[in-house]
């Protein structure tokens, strides 16, 4: 598989929410994908993670 990584203003725009709702979420949901920082500035999600994430939660609602 593939590695595919997405920065915060398009994760955020892919879950329909605002970047501060994911920083919150970083800090609050433990079931959150866990952030990379790949250099000064510069933090990215894999994807798939967040798909996986995405599935579960809507899958236990």
């Amino acid at each position: 598989m593939r590695f595919k990584y997405i920065r915060a203003k398009e994760l955020a725009d892919l879950l329909g929410v605002n970047k501060s709702t994911i920083w919150r979420w970083v800090k609050e949901k433990s079931d959150f994908p866990k952030p990379k920082k790949i250099s000064k500035g510069v933090t990215v999600w894999n994807y798939w993670e967040v798909d996986l994430w995405v599935n579960q939660t809507t899958n236990n609602q």
